[in-house]
């Protein structure tokens, strides 16, 4: 499954770049995203296994 997280926050977007590293932001977003495809499958063999 593939797809596109956005998050969209015109007015504070400007404030975030100059008090924040985009660079390590982004880590932090590939990490979360990895953990939740991670849990998702888990779940899906656990659905998977119940309804056998």
């Amino acid at each position: 499954m593939k797809g596109i997280i956005g998050f969209f926050d015109i007015l504070g977007y400007q404030n975030f770049l100059e008090n924040n590293s985009e660079i390590e932001y982004a880590k932090k977003i590939i990490e979360l995203i990895e953990r939740l495809q991670k849990t998702f499958y888990k779940i899906s063999e656990m659905v998977i296994l119940v309804l056998r």
